[in-house]
């Protein structure tokens, strides 16, 4: 069986592939929420992640998954050029993919 991490936003995109992954598939799946701590401070984020709570819940009505929310500090990020959304999950889950924890992503 195969361990899958999914990048979720809610999105129409990462709700239908959390969907199918749930539906037709036995593999372990682990949803990533991710978001800054200068947007949690500033009251964006945290109203997007209220927003998905419905979501997760009717997805865990399907089968169970695990949850993960990633809080993102730019400072971290700040030597790269690419856009830090796109890096920082590689930077962050590299050791977990490179022990085998997750297969796909």
């Amino acid at each position: 069986m195969a361990s899958n991490l999914l990048l979720f936003s809610g999105g129409l995109d990462s709700v239908y592939i959390a969907y199918r992954l749930l539906t037709d598939t036995s593999d372990d799946l682990t949803l990533c929420v991710m978001a800054s701590n200068q947007r949690l401070a500033e009251g964006i984020d945290s109203r997007a992640l209220l927003n998905m709570q419905p979501l997760i819940q009717e997805l865990r009505k399907i089968r169970d998954f695990k949850l993960e929310y990633v809080y993102i500090d730019p400072s971290e990020v700040t030597s790269f050029e690419l856009d830090r959304w796109n890096v920082y999950p590689m930077l962050k889950y590299a050791d977990r993919f490179n022990s085998g924890e997750f297969d796909k992503m």
